[in-house]
């Protein structure tokens, strides 16, 4: 257990320290660390929850400390916050155990004296519990960053766009403990089959809210590691993801372009739906389209081509029935599935994203044969991101409308024409933004429309 918390602290402090995103640094951690099973479950949950609780942990700790969470060193810091978890955030950890083993991991990092520091504020919170004075201290989105444990920049946001109400149901729902989505390879005979595997497994298992191709698993799932997986018979992928690849009108209609395709999870979905067409899934590096040509191996895939290609400026003539542009962008629709994404981004970073997504939807507009679609999709719901990077579009580009989405989608996540919009939480999925376009005639050059 020991060595679970020490793996969690350097996961944790090399992540803040260098602005990575948690999964490229947790991921190879464990394949490496030989901690057994239940051990790297738990460096999982303390790296997770620690992320997903920071902002409460924070506003606590600075009240307990003398002088301030600005008297502390990252390492220092990161142990108290895995503490403040244990102790607040996880049931299954005593926390006289939370407590001794955070001392014992600060004397090995920092010595006696951090070691002493770490063990006053830790019982003095086992004394004293933490109060909603001390994490909701401010006024409006301040002191909602606390309670919420989300930044309050983020909150201020969302405030203005969706009001107190909705910003707190987003924000719960982002800290509670995400299911597993799986897309299941193979029609109904393989998800019975998938889903008696699983049930013999003892896992809590249902099927999706609106695709037959995903069940959703309750509690710890390594699906990275499971048979069925490495066997070709499922996918993890969220049902608002998975979403996207039904939205076209012709499922048939090819060739098709997957612009930005790795980890190349959409593409195999794409290739899945149109078994006669054929997919190009293109992206920047070797890196990213080699994951693709892992999941066109893993699947069985044939009709899945992977790409080496900059968006920006693609490699590819106009000859597209279909071009998804799942763009690159903030992820903040996203967080219950990655609670350190609320603290890597900056309102600047979502700036920079729909920058770079105006370039790419101008350079996937000349790909697009008339009579055929674009679909744009991100997995964030900041308008510069969603609602106005389409308007802005539309536009620069008058030879685009709005595309007629499926029937079968509830109202509820129709907003507007052509565009699908799912709050994180609702229909028990993350946030998704789609936006489907139809190319009525050839490019004129662009310009605005007119009134």
């Amino acid at each position: 257990m020991h060595e679970a918390r020490a793996l969690a602290l350097q996961v944790l402090s090399q992540c803040e320290r260098g602005r990575i995103p948690c999964d490229a640094v947790l991921g190879p951690r464990l394949a490496s660390c030989g901690l057994d099973e239940r051990d790297r479950r738990l460096v999982t949950t303390l790296v997770r929850h620690t992320h997903r609780w920071r902002g409460r942990a924070d506003r606590v700790l600075d009240k307990r400390l003398t002088r301030g969470l600005r008297s502390l060193d990252l390492s220092t810091l990161t142990i108290l916050r895995i503490g403040y978890v244990q102790l607040f955030h996880l049931d299954q950890i005593p926390p006289h155990a939370a407590v001794h083993t955070s001392v014992d991991l600060c004397r090995r990092q920092g010595g006696d004296g951090k070691a002493r520091l770490v063990n006053q504020v830790l019982r003095g919170l086992l004394r004293h519990g933490p109060t909603p004075g001390e994490w909701g201290a401010g006024r409006g989105a301040e002191a909602l960053e606390g309670e919420l444990s989300h930044p309050h920049w983020l909150i201020e946001r969302w405030l203005r766009r969706w009001g107190e109400e909705e910003t707190r149901r987003v924000c719960e729902w982002n800290n509670g403990e995400p299911d597993f989505h799986l897309r299941v390879h193979g029609g109904e005979e393989a998800r019975a089959r998938v889903s008696r595997v699983l049930a013999e497994e003892d896992r809590s298992v249902t099927p999706g809210a609106l695709l037959a191709e995903v069940l959703r698993v309750a509690g710890s799932f390594q699906v990275r590691e499971h048979p069925l997986l490495k066997s070709g018979a499922l996918s993890p992928q969220d049902e608002s993801q998975a979403l996207v690849g039904r939205l076209w009108p012709d499922l048939a209609a090819g060739p098709v372009l997957d612009m930005c395709a790795g980890p190349g999870t959409k593409g195999a979905h794409l290739a899945e739906l149109s078994p006669q067409a054929t997919i190009l899934a293109a992206d920047l590096t070797h890196r990213r389209t080699r994951r693709v040509a892992d999941s066109r191996r893993r699947l069985g895939l044939e009709n899945l081509f992977p790409v080496v290609s900059d968006g920006r400026r693609p490699a590819f003539r106009s000859v597209f029935r279909r071009v998804l542009l799942d763009a690159p962008c903030s992820g903040l629709g996203v967080l219950r599935r990655r609670p350190d994404a609320r603290w890597l981004r900056s309102p600047g970073e979502i700036a920079d994203a729909a920058t770079l997504q105006h370039r790419l939807l101008d350079a996937a507009a000349e790909l697009v044969v008339p009579g055929a679609h674009l679909l744009y999709s991100v997995c964030s719901l900041e308008p510069e991101e969603s609602s106005l990077q389409v308007e802005r579009f539309l536009d620069r580009h008058p030879e685009f409308e709005p595309g007629e989405l499926p029937a079968w989608l509830p109202d509820e996540i129709r907003p507007a024409a052509g565009t699908v919009t799912i709050r994180p939480g609702q229909l028990g999925m993350e946030g998704m933004f789609a936006s489907l376009l139809h190319k009525a005639r050839s490019s004129t050059g662009g310009g605005r429309r007119e009134a």
